[in-house]
């Protein structure tokens, strides 16, 4: 239903492009989220006794998180802060925010990167997904 909506504000309104490159990584965020629910709930080990409606809220709320972390995620590629390879094409940026949705340690971790100073208050550079990549080999 949320991914519907934003397609249907992206194609349907005249925003400005900030907002229609938000939509987009939002969506994407969402589809993320919805992939990562999807196989976590393989998992899941949901009883009869567990609170229906509080299990629903969770669900849907992790979801809605996915989106909000594709927002943000092209907030810091547009500010050039990280992902500013990904801000010049909409695929990517559907990309970035499916990557962003489907994990929910990557937007946490660049934010608090970016909040970390390095002794002189520089930005962090795009390097930092290689830096993540070589400390997980």
């Amino acid at each position: 239903i949320f991914m519907v909506i934003s397609v249907l504000l992206y194609y349907l309104s005249n925003l400005p492009e900030f907002i229609r490159m938000s939509i987009v990584c939002a969506t994407g965020g969402l589809a993320g989220a919805l992939i990562s629910f999807l196989e976590r709930s393989k998992k899941s080990n949901v009883g009869e006794s567990d609170f229906a409606p509080l299990v629903v809220l969770s669900s849907v709320s992790r979801i809605l998180i996915g989106g909000l972390f594709g927002v943000i995620a092209y907030s810091v590629a547009n500010a050039e802060l990280a992902f500013s390879l990904f801000k010049s094409s909409k695929p990517a940026l559907l990309i970035l925010g499916v990557a962003a949705g489907f994990s929910e340690r990557l937007i946490p971790d660049v934010l608090g990167t970016i909040s970390v100073s390095n002794g002189e208050g520089e930005k962090k550079n795009d390097n930092y997904l290689m830096s993540q990549d070589q400390d997980i080999n």
